[in-house]
């Protein structure tokens, strides 16, 4: 089976935060008590989102499509906001680009005159559309994973004020995962077959950060990276690169790539001819995609996630209400971002 990296200290803060919620009857509670008796009948609120609902990433860009609509439900059956129920509106970012996420997120302030943008994640460089947020006063909540964003709002708090990500910047996979693996070490579960590390990444900025801070960080754990191989995405064909592999096989396969279908085929065309490695992907493997395509081949993979639901009291209960509305193959670690 394919094994999830989580931060284990994150779970008391939630736990804490739920039993805070219990003593007012829960969430549900707080929203009916803030909304007073309130129904959902004014005029609704537009909110929006900007998601990459064709191409590549699609299988991503559904779920959270299927999120906000859930969440704006949810609400509107408490009573929506001060009595106004919300209204999601969609835009297509395609491929994702900084000017198609920018015209995407322009069109939910033009033509819906949304509230706020509420997405998931855009690849490009995690700060393009904060300028369009800036200019227009709204609330943008992301999950591009991105430092670039960390740094951009630092630059400038008073005018990217309504810019919030929703979780740790990519930079983070790269020293969480080299920890982990230590950890499994020390904790006799893992005993590497020698010091070398493979890191595969795809050309862009989200990858590029990832298998930088892996490698830079490497040697502080004892790691030599033995390839540093960036692959052109989609990518379908991974012969060349497993050819490098199988040539001077490492004791752990680094892959910072994150497309659950590219992801699926190495493992596909990795299992027949396996070198005696740890195998390490983020994000894709949590997407339900990665396992219908890879099928056995998946197992024993090991994956990270920065985003997604916890399987706590919270996680698991949203899960369920996920799977109840859109069916049990449907991915809710997606679709809980927005």
């Amino acid at each position: 089976m394919t094994t999830t990296l989580s931060k284990p200290n994150i779970i008391p803060s939630r736990r804490n935060f739920l039993k805070g919620a219990a003593a007012l009857g829960g969430s549900a509670a707080m929203l009916a008590a803030i909304n007073d008796g309130a129904r959902a009948a004014g005029e609704p609120i537009p909110v929006g989102q900007a998601a990459p609902l064709t191409d590549f990433a699609a299988a991503d860009g559904v779920e959270f499509k299927n999120g906000l609509t859930l969440a704006c439900e949810e609400i509107n059956a408490l009573g929506g906001i001060l009595g106004r129920p919300l209204e999601p509106y969609f835009e297509d970012t395609k491929q994702m680009g900084d000017a198609t996420n920018v015209q995407a997120v322009q069109r939910l302030i033009d033509r819906h005159a949304v509230h706020a943008v509420i997405n998931g994640y855009n690849i490009g460089s995690g700060a393009a559309i904060q300028d369009v947020i800036a200019d227009s006063g709204v609330i943008y909540v992301h999950y591009d994973t991105t430092i670039g964003h960390n740094n951009l709002v630092k630059s400038d708090t008073e005018r990217y004020f309504g810019s919030f990500q929703g979780d740790p910047p990519e930079y983070w996979y790269g020293p969480g995962f080299l920890k982990f693996v230590q950890q499994l070490e020390e904790g006799g579960s893992y005993k590497r077959a020698n010091n070398k590390m493979a890191v595969i990444l795809s050309a862009g900025v989200y990858s590029a950060n990832i298998a930088n801070a892996v490698k830079e960080k490497a040697t502080e754990f004892g790691w030599e990276i033995s390839l540093f191989e960036t692959v052109s995405v989609p990518i379908s064909e991974w012969g060349p690169t497993l050819a490098k592999i199988r040539q001077d096989p490492p004791a752990v396969i680094c892959v910072t790539h994150f497309l659950p279908a590219d992801l699926a085929q190495f493992m596909v065309q990795f299992a027949p001819n396996p070198t005696n490695s740890l195998v390490y992907m983020q994000y894709g493997p949590s997407i339900p995609a990665f396992r219908e395509i890879a099928k056995d081949a998946s197992k024993g993979v090991v994956y990270a996630t920065v985003v997604g639901a916890l399987q706590d009291e919270i996680g698991t209960a949203f899960e369920q209400r996920y799977k109840a509305k859109f069916g049990e193959n449907a991915g809710h670690n997606s679709g809980a971002q927005p």
